[in-house]
């Protein structure tokens, strides 16, 4: 059974696995949490940490800035899926759920930052109606190389519905 809920202290171990095993890639070097950082994301009161449950193991988590750094937009700070679960369609639930604590935070969009060529993961976003806004050059840095990132955002709350002329859209949460 597929659950979600919001992610606990007891949650940092497998989160630190997920974190390493789901950005192997160096370059995601600078941008991998630590246990440590993992900690801290999850007393922060501006960041909201979800994980996502298959048959009570933690398959994947999301991580969203409510900050209000721009007051129109929640932004995503980390997705992860474990890779043994990442053929079961669990981006898209924890999508929906981390949209839904955006809309219930206020927020009327989300973002999201992506290596240009992040295939997969650019594939699941544009099918939950994310869309390229910018493209962040130099974003994504590694011993390496330098990449390109792109942000996307998704509209979660309309301007009919700010407005009340319609009713607004909720989304499930699982």
């Amino acid at each position: 059974m597929i659950t979600i809920r919001e992610a606990e202290k007891k949650d940092v171990n497998a989160l630190a696995t997920i974190e390493r095993e789901a950005f192997s890639d160096d370059m995601y070097e600078e941008h991998r949490f630590t246990k440590k950082e993992l900690k801290a994301e999850l007393r922060d009161k501006e960041l909201m940490s979800l994980v996502i449950e298959d048959d009570g193991v933690v398959a994947g988590y999301v991580v969203v800035d409510i900050s209000n750094d721009d007051p129109s937009a929640a932004n995503i700070d980390s997705l992860a899926i474990d890779p043994d679960y990442s053929n079961k369609g669990l981006e898209p639930m924890l999508l929906v759920a981390a949209e839904q604590a955006a809309i219930n935070a206020g927020f009327d969009a989300m973002t999201i930052q992506e290596p240009e060529n992040a295939d997969n993961a650019l594939k699941v976003l544009h099918r939950s109606g994310y869309h390229k806004t910018e493209t962040l050059s130099g974003y994504f840095t590694s011993k390496s190389a330098i990449q390109d990132g792109i942000e996307l955002t998704k509209i979660l709350v309309s301007q009919e519905e700010k407005k009340g002329k319609v009713q607004p859209r909720r989304a499930n949460v699982f």
